[in-house]
């Protein structure tokens, strides 16, 4: 801890996608960070991060969101797994928070992308981890981008549908590559944070109801989440 105590702990659940473990520690009143809202993260967002970069203790680096969750995967395109931002990151911080300027934490830091981008797991998939642990979480196996569409006269967000997994809750419920979501159980979704927000407390084995433009037409589909277990 910050004063230098020691606390012994048990390894409750892991997540390797996405770099987590969830510890039970033995010890009582201990403080606890303030947990912010990762699905309002925007582009442009003061961020700050919190480590012990190269075992220097309590480093506090600025920066601002280059980005939020779009990150292209063997499968192309995907979103909601990741916060960008360019925060200066070293060796120790991973695991630190990144947190807005009221001191609410937004993510967790997780690596440094390839072209020196900080990478971070958002506070709602550490939420969903924490809710299903080691059993999986809540998937319908789609892929897709933010795109801006125009609906009577008002332009508005949506998702892309790039990525549909063969065999999968999507595929199952007719939902096509090329489809553009527009709402999820009738709530709007315009990035994908938004989206994945809401299938992350949605229960698995029970439908959701997916409002989608095909081409001109409205189509309302419905999808039943299933958990996928943990790589």
């Amino acid at each position: 801890m910050r004063d230098g105590s020691e606390f012994k702990s048990k390894v409750l659940a892991r997540d390797p996608q996405h770099d987590l473990a969830a510890l039970r520690v033995e010890a009582n009143d201990l403080p606890a960070a303030t947990i912010g809202d990762s699905t309002r993260v925007r582009v442009g967002q003061l961020v700050l991060a919190v480590g012990n970069p190269r075992g220097i203790r309590n480093v506090v680096t600025a920066g601002i969101v280059t980005g939020v969750g779009q990150v292209t995967g063997e499968h192309g395109p995907r979103f909601g797994d990741l916060i960008q931002a360019d925060v200066a990151l070293e060796p120790g911080n991973s695991g630190g928070p990144l947190a807005d300027v009221e001191g609410r934490i937004l993510g967790i830091n997780s690596m440094i992308s390839a072209a020196g981008i900080a990478l971070a797991i958002p506070a709602e998939v550490v939420r969903a981890f924490a809710a299903y642990g080691s059993t999986g979480h809540p998937y319908i196996g789609i892929g897709g981008v933010p795109v801006r569409v125009r609906l009577e006269g008002q332009e508005r967000g949506a998702l892309l549908i790039t990525l549909v997994e063969e065999g999968s809750p999507a595929d199952r419920g007719g939902l096509l590559q090329g489809d553009v979501l527009l709402a999820f159980d009738d709530q709007p979704v315009a990035t994908g944070e938004e989206f994945r927000s809401r299938l992350l407390v949605s229960a698995a084995g029970e439908g959701v109801r997916l409002h989608v433009l095909r081409g001109a037409m409205r189509v309302d589909l419905t999808v039943v989440p299933t958990v996928k277990a943990l790589a």
